[in-house]
């Protein structure tokens, strides 16, 4: 019988049978463990003198979608300076800007004015930026001369486009300006 037990007693006692046996026993515990490593964002594992670290791509993946976010809102941010800038011409935004100080805004008619000046006003109408008074319009205008103001004024859209305009402008003349990136 102990010719049986020096035939089998290594066989039983090995490595691998040792590894199987402790695999079964243990199967629960390992799993859990498995399962904690390939769910985290980051795990590391110290064996002795050597450390083992592994990234899930995750994190790597996030970093990416928010670069490519931020890109995306930059296009936009460019695209939207460009639609402000060149929303309305200059001419128009001088005539915006002069209905909307303090100073009186003269009109007299010429054959530039009715060419260009009456054009420039139907459009601000048209995009809302301004409004004419009661019995007044650009026919009254352009019969009576005189202050501009008395026959237009700017509307709330009106305002919060110069305001938009002067903060861009502000933007632009900085030197981290949305433009220089």
């Amino acid at each position: 019988m102990l010719e049986w037990i020096k035939v089998i007693g290594p066989i039983i006692c090995s490595w691998p049978v040792i590894g199987l046996l402790a695999l079964v026993i243990f199967r629960k515990q390992l799993l859990w463990i498995i399962e904690q490593f390939t769910s985290s964002q980051s795990w590391g594992i110290k064996v002795g003198p050597v450390e083992f670290e592994r990234k899930l791509t995750n994190l790597a993946d996030k970093v990416e979608e928010q670069e490519t976010e931020q890109e995306r809102q930059q296009s936009e941010l460019e695209t939207i300076t460009l639609l402000l800038v060149h929303f309305v011409s200059e001419h128009e935004l001088s005539h915006l800007k002069k209905l909307a100080s303090d100073e009186p805004f003269i009109f007299q008619k010429t054959a530039t004015a009715e060419h260009f000046f009456q054009p420039e006003l139907r459009h601000l109408v048209a995009l809302g930026f301004i409004a004419n008074h009661p019995g007044k319009g650009i026919g009254p205008l352009f019969l009576e001369q005189g202050d501009v103001k008395n026959h237009f004024y700017v509307t709330e859209a009106g305002k919060k486009y110069l305001e938009l305009r002067e903060s861009l402008q502000q933007q632009l003349t900085q030197p981290d300006s949305i433009a220089t990136h």
